[in-house]
């Protein structure tokens, strides 16, 4: 059975970096923190890891991460992470789930 996920996304202000830490700790402090775990990923075209971290109350957090690390120009800086390091790159909340009429 194939399930689809619905979200609405609210994202942190451009200006502002968002949280990084390595893989392990991050997931550790959402889940500690906020109550998320990962519940859904996929590797994207360009070869990161892209992690879906959902509480039970709907709140959702979008990770990332790259095996060589991470860039991101952001507070009129450029943040360069190593290997090994995840980032939040948008949290949001209503997360919903449904199983779609057409298979994906």
């Amino acid at each position: 059975m194939w399930l689809v996920a619905m979200f609405f996304l609210i994202s942190s202000p451009a200006e502002m970096a968002p949280p990084c830490a390595g893989h392990d700790q991050l997931l550790a402090d959402l889940e500690r923190s906020e109550g998320k775990i990962v519940r859904a990923h996929a590797v994207t075209d360009d070869g990161g890891l892209f992690e879906v971290a959902i509480s039970e109350n709907g709140d959702v957090s979008l990770i990332i991460t790259y095996i060589e690390g991470i860039t991101i120009r952001a507070n009129n800086g450029v943040y360069r992470y190593p290997p090994g390091t995840s980032c939040v790159a948008l949290e949001g909340h209503g997360w919903q789930m449904f199983i779609p009429s057409q298979p994906i």
